[in-house]
């Protein structure tokens, strides 16, 4: 798809959703679509779907932990200065800071609130909390820059 038409679908997703959170009826699919310019390791993650892990059934997120990452809450990406802006705010913050994200699970506790057959159907906090089960740490680093890599193109 073309960039303008990316764009004007985001944005386009983005105000629809300002506008349902509004009235209290925020959009799983507006949000997804219309993702604000967030710094990436700032970010919380999430799987769509739900998973078996022997006899639980749970989805899984990862949270950002550490305050410098806390501290990334008002960053935005102006798309039109840097096409490649994501990769070079994170390329900066991890020549400067380790990246910290707890690693957390909600287990299926209701079969009629909870399916597993429709990934689009958001799981209520109610029925089941996220709870920690591991921290993952990513170390400060220097990564490779594209410059560095020698790929061959055969």
């Amino acid at each position: 798809m073309p960039e303008r038409a990316k764009s004007a679908v985001s944005s386009l997703a983005r105000n629809l959703n300002k506008v349902l959170n509004t009235v209290g009826k925020p959009s799983a699919v507006a949000d997804f679509f219309g993702h604000p310019f967030s710094h990436p390791l700032g970010d919380s993650y999430f799987s769509q779907a739900p998973m078996r892990w022997g006899d639980y059934i749970a989805k899984v997120a990862a949270f950002p932990s550490s305050v410098y990452q806390d501290q990334l809450r008002d960053w935005q990406l102006d798309p039109h200065a840097d096409e490649d802006g994501f990769r070079h705010a994170a390329v900066a913050f991890f020549d400067q800071h380790d990246v910290l994200f707890d690693l957390k699970v909600q287990l299926r506790a209701n079969a009629e609130t909870q399916p597993i057959e429709d990934a689009s159907v958001e799981w209520p906090a109610q029925d089941s909390q996220y709870r920690t089960v591991a921290t993952l740490r990513l170390p400060r680093q220097r990564p490779i820059r594209p410059s560095e890599c020698a790929i061959s193109t055969r």
